[in-house]
């Protein structure tokens, strides 16, 4: 994109959002086809022949049943959809004119994320047509003050949960996708003032610190993004407790996970578990905000590995 005007970068970069946001909402549907055709590196990532039952039901277990691309479930410890989070987006989105689509998705899904910055991008773009330059400026702050303040926020841990498990299309889909942020980003980065950037994540409970604190709580604390730093998902756990042979039940992701410790207590391999999971935090997410928590998560892992007398027995006792 180096060599493309003003205008024609704007336009490229609608026109990428646009398309994203529809992947990460819908997954490959038979509107979206000729458009995916158009982006080789994704064509590429179409099976032949293609059924759209099949990317229906793949779309559904990766965004439904595996993870939630959601920023509050990436940066509320309460993860409610409809709640302070997405207030304000829908602040966001009002104060840039940005109305989306009106259906059963929350605001604060990456779609609608990327869906804006599509907005803003085509807003940008038609200014710079009418030789409006005062005005196409204002709209790239406003992109940089979202792109701070929301979707750079939480992206990095996102996309690394996506990549985690696996599943082609949407490897290469998220690394395009990261490639279009990180370069928008960085230019403005370099074009505007540095402003204070927004407060990092919630602070987490002291969890060794507090009598109560079992494999339950361990567990929940672990899978609550904001607190440990990475969205565990179902397919991570079930990973996890295929490699040391041990059930892990099924419910939520905290259930799956509390199973789980518990069956590790039941045939002392606790500790083995739980040496591996900080494996699991010390992938690198290149987030400097997601590597100090993941980080502050391997110390605790690493003390209750230390106590895990203390916690096998309670585990016993559940």
């Amino acid at each position: 994109m180096n060599n493309l005007t003003p205008l024609e970068l704007a336009q490229a970069r609608h026109n990428a959002y646009s398309l994203f946001a529809q992947l990460f909402l819908s997954g490959v549907t038979e509107e979206l086809v000729p458009y995916i055709g158009a982006v080789s590196e994704l064509r590429e990532m179409i099976p032949q022949p293609l059924v759209l039952d099949d990317e229906a039901a793949e779309h559904y277990r990766l965004f439904s049943l595996n993870l939630f691309p959601y920023e509050s479930v990436f940066l509320d410890p309460a993860g409610i959809l409809e709640g302070v989070v997405t207030d304000a987006l829908a602040e966001a989105y009002q104060g840039m004119g940005f109305a989306r689509p009106t259906n059963d998705v929350s605001a604060d899904h990456i779609g609608h994320e990327l869906a804006a910055l599509a907005f803003l991008c085509g807003a940008e773009a038609d200014a710079w047509a009418d030789g409006m330059t005062m005005q196409a400026n204002q709209i790239r702050g406003r992109q940089y003050g979202f792109l701070q303040t929301h979707v750079m926020r939480w992206w990095p841990a996102l996309q690394w949960s996506i990549e985690a498990e696996d599943i082609p299309f949407y490897n290469r889909l998220v690394a395009l996708t990261n490639g279009l942020l990180d370069g928008h980003f960085a230019e403005l980065a370099a074009a505007f003032p540095k402003t204070e950037a927004p407060d990092g994540l919630p602070t987490p409970p002291d969890l060794l610190a507090e009598e109560k604190t079992g494999l339950k709580e361990i567990a929940e604390f672990l899978v609550t993004a904001p607190y440990s730093g990475m969205f565990l998902t179902r397919g991570m756990i079930e990973s996890l407790a295929r490699r040391h042979e041990l059930p892990r039940g099924f419910g939520t992701r905290s259930q799956m996970m509390t199973n789980l410790f518990r069956s590790a207590v039941q045939y002392e391999l606790l500790p083995a578990v739980l040496e591996d999971l900080s494996q699991v935090f010390a992938a690198d997410m290149g987030n400097q905000m997601w590597a100090k928590r993941q980080d502050e998560t391997r110390q605790l892992l690493q003390q209750i590995i230390d106590e895990s007398d203390r916690v096998q027995d309670e585990g016993e006792e559940a």
